[in-house]
């Protein structure tokens, strides 16, 4: 199996589309945005959205793929506020079931820090982790991010609360 790890484009609009519901329907806590919303969303939005992420300076979205087939993504954005240019966050992280287990995403991670750490002046890269998801917990710590603090009741899925974890990684010098 070849593994290829690369920017996604408004051409791969259809098929980010898809796993992002996927996403959404197999794990709707870990996710701001529930399914139903997501699902009505029409393919030219969604090209939009991939358009301007593409033309930002300091943001992307990820892609991995298995023998060129889209099984997992993850986005990041940079802080656009002049006081807080130095934080960027990680946004969307998302592994196919069937291709879990296998370092596809600590690779997708490991890519998105290293193109996150080449933007001057970037300092930090925050994330937020579900509770309960102890893998992606798991994977977080050993790239080095810390915990900075709990959100109760951040997310209320079908009549449940879930918690979730802010993570921070500090890049270069301010560790």
């Amino acid at each position: 199996m070849s593994m290829q790890i690369r920017l996604l484009t408004a051409a791969d609009a259809e098929i980010y589309h898809a796993l992002r519901l996927r996403a959404l329907k197999e794990h709707p806590a870990a996710f701001a945005q529930p399914y139903e919303s997501q699902a009505s969303t029409p393919i030219a939005d969604v090209v939009r959205r991939l358009r301007e992420t593409a033309d930002a300076p300091h943001d992307f979205v990820l892609g991995v793929f298995l023998d060129n087939a889209l099984i997992g993504m993850v986005g990041f954005r940079r802080e656009r506020g002049e006081r807080v240019l130095h934080k960027g966050s990680i946004w969307g992280m998302y592994i196919a079931a069937e291709a879990q287990g296998q370092g596809l995403g600590r690779a997708l991670m490991l890519d998105a820090i290293r193109r996150a750490k080449e933007m001057p002046g970037l300092q930090q890269i925050g994330l937020g982790v579900i509770s309960g998801n102890a893998d992606a917990r798991r994977l977080y710590t050993s790239l080095g991010f810390q915990s900075c603090g709990i959100e109760r009741r951040s997310i209320l899925v079908n009549g449940e609360y879930h918690d979730d974890e802010y993570m921070q990684l500090f890049l270069g010098a301010f560790e």
